[in-house]
């Protein structure tokens, strides 16, 4: 009897993986010719150094999508990178921390002790956020690990859905100014010399450079688009749409351990 049940039940469960096959990254990602985007809608930082094929020279088979987000600060760290792919309604993801990485000069004993404070704070997050091997491209200045520690992906699609922040994902990029920002005095040619002005503006009070901000690049079959949200530490009325991406960068940070130094 059992024999004949799983005689029974093992080709229906080839022909289910067969019609939904595993999703994986990179997999089925094919090289398109790269799209042109606008001034803003560069792919991240981190995706680039952590060496991700590019999604905006991409495509993917009809139905689905990668999305990649990046929890920044400015000039400081750690940084937060995820990674998610959908199909049929399924998800897979990856998560990765970014840390500041650099090597002192020869002969700067100042330098050399920072080193190692640095050095064993980013091994002791590594061990925190379950971390594999660390990864270091490029300049070196940031190093990134892939995060061990379990994290719910259909919950982070919900969390994505809730927020309405894929909305405003768009081919051409979306970086909409913060609250706070605004024009003081407009450009325009200065009738004495001629020589074009640029305009001059007050920004909102962000923390460090560009304060807490949240990149987003999605890839959906052959539809690119990025968005960029900064400053969302001057977040603005509740309910407004910085305010939206502000609370999803928190709600995403909150499901990470914390970082060593910020316990």
């Amino acid at each position: 009897m059992l024999q004949r049940l799983i005689c029974a039940v093992v080709p229906c469960l080839l022909a289910a993986c067969a019609h939904n096959p595993p999703l994986t990254f990179d997999a089925g990602l094919r090289h398109v010719v790269p799209r042109p985007y606008g001034l803003h809608s560069e792919p991240t930082d981190g995706t680039d150094r952590l060496g991700f094929a590019p999604l905006e020279s991409s495509a993917l088979p009809p139905g689905e999508r990668e999305i990649r987000l990046e929890i920044d600060c400015g000039g400081c760290t750690p940084k937060y990178v995820f990674r998610i792919r959908t199909a049929d309604h399924r998800a897979v993801g990856e998560a990765y921390l970014l840390e500041g990485h650099f090597a002192p000069d020869p002969g700067d004993t100042a330098g050399a002790r920072q080193f190692r404070e640095v050095e064993a704070r980013n091994d002791s997050d590594r061990r925190v956020f379950r971390c594999g091997p660390w990864i270091r491209r490029g300049d070196g200045e940031l190093e990134g690990c892939r995060i061990g520690a379990p994290i719910n992906w259909h919950h982070v699609l919900r969390l994505l859905d809730q927020s309405g922040v894929l909305r405003a994902v768009v081919d051409t990029g979306y970086d909409p100014e913060p609250p706070g920002y605004r024009f003081i005095k407009p450009g325009g040619r200065d009738p004495v010399t001629g020589v074009d002005l640029l305009p001059i503006v007050q920004r909102p009070p962000c923390r460090d450079i560009t304060g807490e901000s949240l990149f987003i690049e999605m890839l959906d079959g052959i539809h690119y688009g990025t968005a960029t949200f900064s400053c969302l530490d001057v977040h603005g009325p509740p309910g407004t749409e910085h305010d939206r991406a502000r609370r999803l960068r928190d709600q995403l940070a909150n499901l990470l351990p914390r970082p060593t130094w910020d316990n």
